[in-house]
């Protein structure tokens, strides 16, 4: 199991949004694979990304994406745990949300792209882990 100071997440910071793209060729970054790649990454066995939930993103249906998000989550019992998985869901977007050292968020913002936020910023989190 990789060290809870993983840290290859970092040379992807900046990375622009793109669904879809794997942020280790260094050209954009989507939070679904960058989720996945830090689960597995960690020692976790993230399962693989569905089609349908890039598909789901490119039609802009949010809510069927957080409801396809719930399916392979549950509850963490600790807020705030490290590698836990937030989602970041509003009415104009859907994202997940890693959490890193340092109690960070590591989230892929469609216009800023990939970027830490401190968890104290966050309106009322809900943390997950995978089933």
């Amino acid at each position: 199991m990789t060290s809870p100071s993983y840290t290859g997440w970092h040379p992807w910071l900046g990375l622009p949004h793109r669904i879809g793209a794997d942020p280790r060729n260094g050209e954009a970054c989507c939070c679904l694979r960058m989720a996945q790649i830090i689960m597995e990454e960690i020692g976790r066995d993230p399962p693989e990304i569905d089609p349908r939930w890039e598909n789901l993103a490119r039609e802009r249906r949010w809510t069927d994406l957080y409801e396809e998000f719930q399916l392979i989550a549950i509850k963490a019992a600790v807020d705030e745990e490290l590698w836990s998985l937030v989602p970041l869901l509003t009415p104009v977007s859907f994202g997940i949300g890693v959490v890193v050292p340092d109690k960070l968020l590591l989230a892929v913002h469609h216009r800023q792209g990939l970027t830490t936020v401190p968890l104290l910023q966050l309106k009322s989190p809900l943390y997950y882990n995978l089933r």
